[in-house]
């Protein structure tokens, strides 16, 4: 039975929007999951690491935030979910598309 070069991938996709990198490790492409993992870890953690090491409060940011009001760490905030958001989009679609 001959492999088709269009060949679409459900499962790794579904894997991946789980847990990134686990759609591409499915496949056999260990360095690309890898990465997307390290990668995917790092934009999680980054929050926090900020926070920790910024002058800056969780509790004064999620005030703010519920106040409505848009300061530097909002606009940080809602770049990091565009950001999540990108990385994780293109996740799938690697996972669904690639061979």
């Amino acid at each position: 039975m001959p492999i088709k070069k269009n060949q679409k991938h459900d499962f790794p996709a579904f894997a991946s929007m789980i847990f990134p990198g686990d759609g591409q490790l499915a496949k056999g492409h260990i360095a690309k999951g890898i990465l997307t993992k390290l990668i995917n870890w790092t934009l999680l953690s980054s929050p926090f690491i900020y926070f920790h090491y910024s002058d800056a409060s969780f509790t004064a940011f999620t005030s703010s935030l519920l106040s409505g009001s848009i300061d530097a760490n909002s606009i940080l905030f809602f770049c990091w979910l565009i950001t999540i958001f990108i990385f994780r989009t293109w996740n799938m679609y690697d996972a669904y598309n690639s061979n």
